[in-house]
């Protein structure tokens, strides 16, 4: 008879070996991260200049101070990070002075995600006339929990400049934060008032409280790099497993359908442009494929304008037409993702000769969400 390999012998050798004790096969305990509630407000103060004003700033409960000081040794080792020049100095009696001149605080409305950062600054009046730096604010975001891919910016002060590090490459369900993230800089007295302002439409299929965001947080570090060195709330740089949570306030049934409202007309102002943009560009004999765009791009935008007929109606504040209108929401932000999706399969089609039914007499093949399946 054939020999039937078995793998009693290493079962029976793997059940003779000794038992690890319970001890050893715990995970380590994570260590304490700070945390900050980011509520609802309807009306943010606006900009930097209305932030460095506001009351809110004066409220233990918007305002978070908690930052620690940057152990030296640690920042001694980033002078082999190319992305900015962070300042370093042994000074730690000055450092502790800037421990307690810097806060920040967050809150969100129908728009999107504000967030103020205030950095007093003794020295601001000779930094400005001398034309020095006043160090840099470094700041990391993971759209979701732990895992996710982040984004990190870096805001020069006191010129207010700002520099964008993506950490993921760019696609339909992340996307860079350059052409969102909004950022201002402004000078008053012995202050620097830094405001940063991200948009729901770079957030839309990742909503804060629908990823997580209410119980286990988003992953957010900041570092202030001072003259006198860094401090720094949550971690060290890239220090993910060390990095603060920003734990989401629920919005409630009014505040939830204002945030999907100005979400829609937002995705149906950018769909606008971008389906003028390729409808230029594919009809064009020259440089585009008119073949193509009156197969298939064509009867497909056709297809998402006449689901936004009712766009209009809005304003009746409909849940029933939000709902309706909801779905819609990704082909209308992704439209360039699902042109060139619809691009690839009429090129695959004309390579091996198999053409598929034309777009209008036969629906796009979807895949998983809805969205048009990539050949």
């Amino acid at each position: 008879m054939p020999h039937t390999p078995t793998t009693r012998p290493f079962k029976q050798a793997l059940a003779a070996l000794p038992q690890a004790p319970a001890t050893l096969i715990q995970t380590r305990a994570e260590p304490p991260r700070q945390a900050y509630r980011c509520t609802y407000l309807q009306q943010p103060p606006p900009g930097a200049g209305g932030w460095l004003l506001s009351p809110l700033l004066d409220d233990p409960a918007r305002r978070e101070d908690r930052f620690d000081d940057y152990e030296q040794k640690s920042a001694d080792l980033l002078f082999a990070d190319v992305t900015v020049q962070r300042a370093v100095s042994p000074d730690a009696a000055r450092r502790e002075a800037y421990r307690h001149n810097t806060l920040f605080s967050m809150v969100y409305n129908p728009l999107g995600w504000h967030m103020f950062i205030r950095c007093g600054e003794p020295e601001l009046d000779t930094l400005i006339a001398e034309g020095r730096s006043a160090g840099s604010l470094e700041m990391y975001l993971s759209r979701g929990p732990i895992g996710s891919a982040y984004s990190q910016w870096i805001i020069n002060l006191p010129a207010g400049d700002c520099q964008i590090i993506e950490w993921n490459s760019p696609h339909r369900h992340f996307r860079p934060l350059k052409p969102y993230l909004k950022t201002e800089t402004i000078p008053l007295d012995q202050t620097l008032g830094v405001h940063v302002f991200l948009p729901w439409e770079a957030l839309y299929d990742c909503l804060p409280w629908e990823t997580g965001g209410i119980t286990e947080g988003w992953p957010f570090g900041l570092i202030r790099w001072t003259p006198a060195g860094g401090i720094t709330w949550g971690g060290k740089v890239h220090e993910i497993g060390r990095w603060g949570r920003i734990l989401w306030q629920p919005p409630d049934a009014a505040q939830d359908r204002a945030i999907r409202i100005n979400l829609i007309r937002r995705a149906w102002a950018i769909y606008q442009r971008t389906r003028d943009a390729l409808a230029t560009h594919w009809s064009d004999p020259m440089v585009g494929d008119p073949h193509f765009f009156a197969t298939r791009l064509s009867p497909w935008c056709d297809r998402l304008t006449a689901a936004g007929q009712d766009i209009s109606r809005l304003d009746a504040r409909d849940d029933a037409l939000v709902n309706d209108l909801w779905p819609h929401l990704p082909h209308w932000m992704e439209l360039t993702y699902e042109a060139q999706a619809l691009r690839s399969a009429d090129l695959t089609d004309a390579l091996m000769r198999s053409p598929r039914p034309i777009a209008g007499t036969e629906e796009p093949e979807l895949g998983h969400g809805g969205f048009i399946a990539e050949s």
